[in-house]
């Protein structure tokens, strides 16, 4: 049951990733939060604001946006670049909710996984 769990992860993060770089791009680019640079979708990463670690948070939209690699890789997201794109997107209380919620516990169970891959495999479609 945990391969299959894992598995699950596994396709969730790669239609999640897609989701959210695509859809950032509407005019076929997007936009690093961090940095500003611009480039495809294809050559930009979904960084986490909050660690993907923190399973509450690792498939929240308000916590996962377009990052240029090397902010996201090697720069190690730009954290307070990225906190004044967020405030600057969500208010000024979206740190706060992000930094208690990173907390909870969550447990995903396989149909809830299976729920969202179809959700944001849908969402695609519709980019």
């Amino acid at each position: 049951m945990k391969c299959k769990l894992q598995n699950l992860e596994k396709k969730l993060d790669t239609v999640f990733s897609k989701w959210v770089r695509f859809s950032n791009a509407p005019k076929g680019y997007c936009k690093c939060v961090s940095c500003g640079k611009i480039d495809a979708p294809e050559q930009m990463d979904a960084g986490h604001f909050v660690d993907r670690s923190h399973r509450c948070l690792r498939w929240d939209e308000r916590n996962v946006h377009p990052q240029c690699r090397r902010c996201n890789r090697f720069k190690e997201g730009q954290k307070d670049s990225y906190a004044l794109f967020l405030v600057n997107k969500y208010g000024a209380g979206i740190l706060e909710k992000l930094n208690k919620q990173k907390n909870n516990i969550c447990q995903f169970r396989t149909l809830e996984l299976e729920q969202m891959i179809k959700d944001y495999q849908e969402k695609l479609k519709t980019l």
